[in-house]
């Protein structure tokens, strides 16, 4: 049985007094009183990969040799106080689970707030500010870094309701080679002359060939379902702006095709680098369109004759002729 979750200390926990010793960071934040802790910095945590912990009557001070830490202050412990902190945290979109800890230090109790990593990121506010934590701060979140997040939460919902698809089929598979081998069963014991077994084979089979539709159309839906989830990837990259993570590494791809072909055939490498055109073999993933695999097959070879161009000469050989003449 596991131990129980301590809510409430009559001293400091070790991880209280582990976090006053340090700075306000990615995973720690000092907050004098509950009204100062706000739904973006519950996001803010919970965006992080690490999440963290948020002391609520902590001054933070300036030591002598200028290092920070944490002044206990104290605050309001009270039922009510720590209502006002869980509905916060219910008001984040999707909402956030966090556990409050009630420290005590001599007659200045303050609370520990903690805020475990996420699995349903990206968070946010009610109002819609996304954050997250940064250089001791929250700060905004990027749109590069949201999208990530998005792409990887559908990423994980495909991966899913994939999983469970082939689960399925894996099932009717099994279910439909457990009845060919009955049939072959059958179809033997009736070349030992038994009409009527031979009629029972016949009919597994008939039985056998009615599931086949159903394993099909269940192939089927789920590729539908990664056609829509393609669909919805470009919608969303066509609506925050930012480029195709998949285009560009097909692109970059090509390039290094097109230089790995110039490097090991020395005639078709003069040629681009005089200036002359030639036919270059390129394979992608249909990713691309045809213009965007002949744009992107010039450019790599503007690329490659610019940087070949750009090389250092090499210096001339200085070695002595072996009559010994200069």
């Amino acid at each position: 049985m596991p131990p129980k979750r301590t809510n409430e200390y009559k001293a400091l926990s070790r991880r209280a007094r582990a976090l006053l010793t340090r700075p306000e960071g990615i995973d720690v934040d000092f907050k004098r009183s509950p009204q100062a802790v706000t739904a973006e910095h519950l996001v803010a945590f919970a965006n992080s990969v690490a999440g963290g912990a948020i002391l609520v009557g902590i001054e933070d001070d300036a030591l002598p040799d200028g290092r920070q830490r944490g002044s206990i202050v104290g605050c309001d412990v009270g039922d009510a106080t720590r209502l006002t902190l869980m509905n916060t945290a219910t008001t984040c979109v999707p909402p956030i689970s966090i556990e409050i800890v009630v420290e005590n230090a001599a007659s200045l109790p303050f609370l520990r707030v903690e805020i475990l990593p996420s699995s349903m990121r990206p968070h946010s506010t009610g109002g819609g500010t996304y954050k997250v934590r940064r250089d001791g701060r929250s700060a905004p979140l990027l749109r590069d870094e949201l999208l990530t997040m998005l792409v990887e939460q559908e990423g994980a919902t495909f991966a899913s309701r994939f999983r469970k698809a082939t689960e399925r089929m894996q099932s009717d598979f099994e279910r439909s080679f457990a009845e060919v081998q009955q049939l072959a069963e059958s179809i033997h014991t009736a070349t030992q002359g038994a009409e009527s077994e031979a009629s029972d084979a016949t009919w597994s089979l008939q039985q056998l060939e009615s599931d086949v539709p159903d394993i099909a159309r269940q192939v089927g839906r789920t590729d539908a379902r990664v056609r829509d989830l393609d669909l919805q990837l470009q919608s969303l990259l066509a609506h925050t702006g930012a480029p195709d993570p998949i285009k560009q590494r097909e692109t970059e791809k090509l390039k290094k095709d097109v230089a790995r072909q110039l490097d090991k055939d020395e005639k078709l490498r003069t040629v681009v680098l005089n200036g002359g055109a030639v036919g270059l073999n390129a394979t992608h993933s249909g990713r691309l369109s045809k213009e965007e695999v002949e744009h992107t097959l010039r450019e790599a070879v503007r690329e490659y004759v610019g940087a070949k161009r750009s090389e250092p000469a090499k210096p001339a050989s200085s070695e002595t002729p072996p009559d010994g003449t200069a």
